[in-house]
């Protein structure tokens, strides 16, 4: 793994997908973000009560699971790997499809899943499955051969590995609907949700911290033996928990909440560590954000122990879980790497001055995000711990609005970038001519 954080910057233009490929994705998840919202905004008693089962909820969470997050994780990391890995990715028409094929059917597969529609179902799981399996087979040729990465890599391969078996969980959970063969649907439908948060998008967003964080701080990489230990320590724990689920019933799950917890606490201090030698002091407002969701890291994991208890609700403990830690993540993220792609494809054009990324970056849009999707989180919070519905609406709203906020943020990247594009074209042609 390379100590230097620029490293893999190394003739990354070369690398670069087209730039409407991983906007798509981003623009696609501010728009089920929206929707999200909105079905929490409509329903909150149900959010309150709600303890599995189809209807608005389970639409609402995978809105937010497939529509936001792994939107936003699929849009960054096809473009991300192929500048870490040093190998483009190998199939340009291969990264189209999946655009085509899981942007519309995450919102057919929702709508099924919100009106037990059955055609919806087979149609948007059908195209969501496709879109998945093509994704899975991009990272797989790109990091077969990938080398030097060390735990990134493995991070990445433990995420592919962990949407492997979501897959097939979604596939049998959606037949059991109609043919009922599963023996336990409801512990099936909870390892298939802690596999897509803890599994999937938790060992892709551990995977890539160690990618993203030195280079925006501008700082080395060089614990490699605690990173390792915190991968050992994160895979542990999730295969003690899906056993658990799966075969043993609560026998090993004090187990995996303990790994866990040393295996959070492990990536946490890599993290710290990291930015103690950063070059670049001011790293703005986008990693606040960061920060907060390490901290609802280990927090989401406490919480789950309290669920197991009786102590806290199950909407309090995936609110905690998806909102808080990787949703915040992800959004704190995605307002450093929208504008920094958009530079990297600025800087191909060799005429004109290229927008720097602070001039790509909106503050007022991204303060007013921020600052409301905090305000969200403790509004659903506190509804959620008093059961106040009102406080639920008003949460969503609020959340609504941070939504819009960053929608707007990545649209006007969008247009700075086109503005930029026709400015320089009359320049080069007047070069050439």
């Amino acid at each position: 793994m390379p100590n230097k954080p620029l490293n893999v910057m190394a003739n990354a233009r070369g690398r670069l997908l087209p730039f409407s490929l991983p906007f798509r994705f981003f623009l696609a998840a501010c728009f089920y973000q929206s929707l999200m919202w909105v079905l929490l905004f409509l329903n909150p008693d149900d959010l309150i009560t709600y303890n599995g089962g189809a209807g608005p909820i389970l639409s609402a969470v995978h809105l937010l699971t497939l529509g936001v997050l792994l939107m936003t994780a699929v849009g960054a990391s096809i473009q991300l790997l192929s500048v870490s890995t040093l190998r483009p990715m190998r199939s340009l028409m291969a990264c189209r499809l999946l655009s085509w094929l899981l942007i519309p059917g995450v919102g057919i597969l929702v709508y099924g899943m919100m009106n037990l529609s059955s055609l919806a179902l087979v149609i948007g799981g059908s195209l969501v499955t496709i879109a998945l399996l093509i994704y899975a087979l991009l990272v797989f040729d790109n990091l077969v051969f990938a080398s030097g990465m060390g735990v990134i890599t493995a991070y990445i391969w433990a995420a592919i590995l962990s949407l492997c078996m979501i897959v097939a969980l979604g596939i049998a959970l959606i037949m059991d609907y109609y043919h009922a063969f599963l023996q336990d649907h409801t512990f099936t439908a909870v390892t298939h949700m802690l596999l897509a948060a803890y599994g999937f998008m938790g060992m892709l967003s551990l995977g890539f911290s160690y990618i993203l964080i030195p280079m925006f701080a501008l700082a080395a990489f060089q614990n490699k033996k605690l990173a390792h230990t915190g991968f050992i320590l994160n895979v542990i724990a999730l295969l003690l928990l899906v056993v658990d689920l799966l075969i043993t019933k609560n026998l090993l799950l004090w187990l995996a909440i303990f790994s866990g917890l040393t295996g959070s606490v492990c990536y946490l201090f890599s993290m710290y560590q990291i930015l103690q030698q950063r070059m670049r002091k001011r790293l703005g407002f986008s990693f606040r954000m960061i920060y907060l969701s390490w901290c609802a890291l280990p927090l989401s994991i406490v919480a789950g122990a309290m669920m197991k208890m009786g102590i806290i609700k199950p909407a309090l403990f995936g609110v905690i879980l998806l909102l808080a830690w990787l949703l915040m993540f992800l959004v704190g993220i995605l307002q450093r790497i929208a504008p920094f792609l958009t530079t990297m494809h600025l800087a191909q054009g060799k005429a004109g001055k290229v927008p720097t990324q602070s001039e790509l970056t909106s503050e007022l849009s991204l303060k007013i995000c921020n600052y409301a999707y905090i305000a969200s989180l403790l509004l659903l919070i506190s509804g959620l711990c008093f059961e106040q519905s009102l406080m639920i609406r008003i949460g969503s709203l609020v959340g609504l609005c941070a939504g819009l906020s960053l929608f707007y943020f990545l649209l006007n990247i969008v247009r700075i970038k086109r503005a930029h594009a026709h400015s320089v074209k009359p320049v080069a042609e007047a070069r050439q001519g």
